[in-house]
């Protein structure tokens, strides 16, 4: 459909749309082929999170906008570093398109939930892991 250069790698969810205040379409988001070069160039010390950009959209541990990209979304997943995209409209709204890809601190990732910049989805506890025993041990369960 958008031909050689774009892969699809998610849809977006309109509920987002509510959340958040703003009138994206319910299209399918792209990533262009330059995408990685993008990232391999300005951000190389997260390109083993590029082939997670679905597993991003499909389950964002946050979600918010960018004050300066007005109808745009971005979409953040913890991993052993705090992941964020870009999601972006063409120009003609046609489609949606992941337009980066690169890592954020903690302390920048607790600044836009403080400020309200980033909503934190269902389902997700801060850094908690419950301690379990094993029963009639007394001793942590691995």
């Amino acid at each position: 459909m958008y031909g050689e250069n774009y892969k699809k790698v998610g849809k977006y969810k309109g509920e987002y749309n509510d959340i958040l205040n703003i009138s994206l379409p319910e299209n399918d988001i792209f990533r262009s082929n330059g995408l990685y070069s993008h990232i391999k160039k300005r951000h190389p010390g997260c390109m083993k999170y590029a082939d997670r950009i679905a597993e991003i959209i499909e389950n964002p541990d946050y979600i918010g906008t960018n004050p300066k990209e007005p109808n745009s979304i971005e979409m953040i997943k913890k991993f052993n570093k705090n992941i964020i995209i870009a999601i972006k409209p063409d120009s003609k709204n046609r489609y949606l398109y992941v337009a980066t890809l690169y890592e954020i601190t903690d302390a920048k990732l607790d600044r836009q939930i403080e400020n309200g910049r980033l909503i934190k989805m269902p389902g997700i506890q801060k850094n908690k892991r419950k301690k379990i025993k094993r029963p009639g041990t007394g001793i942590p369960a691995v």
